[in-house]
């Protein structure tokens, strides 16, 4: 069985996935591979599960973009991400913190504003790659702040920060799951959390709507799908797996290391939530402007 990760190796889904595998492969009796095929916010990889057969043999474990909000990013979408898949269950879900290098000289949001009011088109934030919910998180900020911040997209987490950490950009915006072993490494600070309440891991940091932006909440779910037609059976199969997996001692401790909430959804329930952030961050892509060449 192979699970692509439509992301670069290294970054919280990766590390989530791999942990998922492990246990699906002793589960199974049989090599569970972890496939990493970024590109095109995750489309490039994604895409080549919606062409895949849909045998269970092959599955997709992805953060929320590709198989929901991509469809109003690019114009030429090879898969459409309602029609594509069937979502088996959402594992997992993590704000996004704003944080920046550990010596920066912005010491909260505030500062990154005044700053950006200066230098108008002077002040860049990294995010994972062009489409990426951190991206369009930056974009939101800079509508609401009114603004004009520069994006500088990486592919991947591990590029972005690295730039990050030596200031190469001004800040960026992270999932939890990628945030956490930055802060415990020195490598970075977290000014604000864009979640509806304060995130246990991080009880001093003020959410965005305590900081003077009401509503600006924003996450990453991690999702599992499959190749649209997958038989039913092997779809309960392979959820009943997944959640057993996340729900063993070892897994979630490794988990929760990555300060990542659990869940575990219906396929209902998964393409209902699916739906909703779809229409969310579409009106964030119209509103912002946000263009993929």
């Amino acid at each position: 069985v192979t699970i692509v990760v439509p992301f670069l190796a290294g970054g919280a889904v990766d590390v989530m996935c791999r942990i998922i595998a492990a246990k699906l492969q002793d589960y199974w009796k049989q090599p569970v591979v972890v496939e990493n095929r970024p590109g095109a916010g995750g489309n490039v990889g994604s895409n080549s599960v919606a062409v895949a057969p849909p045998d269970g043999y092959r599955l997709l474990f992805a953060p929320h973009g590709p198989v929901s909000y991509n469809v109003s990013l690019y114009k030429n979408m090879p898969y459409d991400p309602a029609k594509a898949f069937v979502p088996i269950t959402l594992v997992g879900r993590s704000p996004n913190f704003l944080i920046v290098a550990r010596h920066s000289k912005f010491e909260s949001l505030s500062d990154i504003v005044a700053a950006a009011k200066a230098q108008p088109g002077k002040i860049t934030y990294a995010s994972q790659g062009v489409g990426t919910t951190p991206h369009l998180t930056g974009a939101w900020l800079g509508r609401e702040a009114n603004v004009d911040i520069v994006h500088v997209p990486y592919r991947g987490f591990p590029p972005a920060v690295a730039d990050l950490i030596t200031e190469r950009v001004g800040f960026m915006f992270a999932d939890s799951g990628n945030t956490l072993p930055q802060v415990e490494n020195k490598q970075v600070k977290v000014l604000a959390i864009a979640s509806d309440k304060r995130w246990p891991s991080f009880p001093e940091v003020k959410t965005m709507a305590e900081l003077g932006y009401p509503g600006f909440v924003s996450g990453v779910w991690y999702a599992m799908l499959a190749p649209a037609g997958t038989p039913p059976a092997i779809l309960e199969k392979i959820r009943a797996d997944v959640l057993r997996a996340v729900a063993d001692p070892e897994a979630a401790g490794k988990v929760r290391q990555l300060a990542v909430d659990m869940v575990g959804t219906t396929s209902a329930e998964s393409q209902r939530i699916l739906a909703a952030e779809t229409a969310k961050w579409s009106e964030v892509i119209r509103s912002a402007g946000v263009t993929v060449e």
